[in-house]
């Protein structure tokens, strides 16, 4: 009986050992995951600003009075541009080679 008692607890030393040793192996995966989870936050921060910012360049870009001040410098032939001049994109003929 002495015996089995010896083994009965020698097997929970070394299974308190080998759980010991699975907490802080999977303590680290989970802190390496939430270090990857505060990278990935922080490059989504970033690509939302440049997003923001690329918008508000596209609406400046694409204004109407920017077309014209552009359309005045370089096609001064062209002074009297309109809105009814802009080719829509639903008026182009689609290729169906690309369908």
């Amino acid at each position: 009986m002495n015996k089995s008692k010896l083994l009965f607890f020698s097997f929970l030393g070394i299974l308190e050992i080998g759980l010991a040793i699975l907490s802080f192996v999977l303590q680290l995966k989970i802190n390496q995951f939430d270090k990857n989870i505060s990278i990935n936050k922080d490059e989504i921060a970033r690509t939302d600003i440049e997003i923001k910012i690329l918008k508000t360049e596209i609406s400046h870009l694409t204004s109407i009075t920017k077309i014209k001040d552009i359309s005045n410098t370089y096609l001064p032939n062209y002074k009297n541009i309109t809105p009814n001049d802009f080719v829509r994109v639903i008026d182009i003929p689609v290729n169906p080679q690309f369908e």
